[in-house]
This record gives structure tokens, C-alpha cells and sequence, in this order.
């Protein structure tokens, strides 16, 4: 018989909190979790190994609805599976081109601190304007 968790404990193996555990099954992100004969909820490993994927979803900045997309595809087992790779590939290639999106931002927010830099070392009152030409040379590099 494999080992079974209850909520508390399933909360402290995957740092998701009971509250949001109850709501995943309530919208269908985790299916089949046991009750006792106590009406508690009883995970199996299954259960947390699932938990622990669905919170690296979350961590990632997936949307609830395409977890629920994935666990869809996750239901038809096999037969879905080169649907879940396709799913995140994709999804893979979104978060690539967000980082590559943030990275042009922190160039933009350097830029704007060696101003900053600039402008404090010398005293200058217009501290919170870019020089011209360095914006228009930052944003033709883009």
C-alpha cells in the first residue's frame, strides 16, 4: 500500500496551501483525491507528484486555464502525450521570448541608473531626464 498524506501534511510536502489544494479539485486540477472514512481528504504520492508539477506551473506564470488545459491531456493519458509535449514546447518558447522581453527592459532600467549615476555625481537638477540620443541609440539596439 503505498503512503497517504492528509492535507496538512500534503500542503507541507508541496508548499501549497490547503485552501488552494481544495480549490485545484473544486476546478478539476486534481481528480480522484480519497477521503477517509472521516470525510478527510487522503493523497496518495500520485496525488503529490501532481501538486508539485502544478505548482511549478504556477511558478512559471501559467495561467489557471491552461493548467486545466493541461490536465485535460493529462487525463487521456498516453494517447495525449505528444499533445503535452507539443502544449510545452510551446509554452517553452512563450517564456523565452518573455526573458528576452525582461532582458531589454533591465537594459532600458541600466541605462536610466548610469543617468541617474551620472547626473548625481555632477549635481544636475534635470536628474530625471534621459539624454536624447543615448534613448534613441538604446532603443534602435533593441
Amino acid at each position: 500500500m503505498t503512503q497517504q498524506f492528509t492535507i496538512k501534511q500534503a500542503s507541507a510536502l508541496t508548499l501549497v496551501s490547503p485552501y488552494t489544494l481544495r480549490y485545484y479539485e473544486r476546478i478539476g486540477l486534481i481528480d480522484g483525491v480519497k477521503k477517509t472514512g472521516s470525510g478527510h481528504r487522503s493523497y496518495s504520492q500520485k496525488d503529490i507528484e501532481w501538486i508539485i508539477f502544478l505548482s511549478l506551473f504556477r511558478g512559471m506564470g501559467m495561467s489557471i486555464q491552461e493548467m486545466l488545459r493541461f490536465a485535460d491531456m493529462k487525463r487521456g493519458g498516453i494517447n495525449r502525450a505528444p499533445d503535452r509535449k507539443a502544449f510545452l514546447e510551446q509554452y517553452k518558447k512563450d517564456l523565452q521570448l518573455q526573458i528576452q522581453e525582461r532582458q531589454k527592459i533591465i537594459k532600458l532600467v541600466n541605462l536610466k541608473l548610469s543617468v541617474l549615476d551620472s547626473k548625481i555625481d555632477t549635481n544636475d537638477q534635470e536628474a530625471d531626464s534621459l539624454d536624447f540620443e543615448r534613448l534613441i541609440k538604446w532603443r534602435e539596439n533593441l
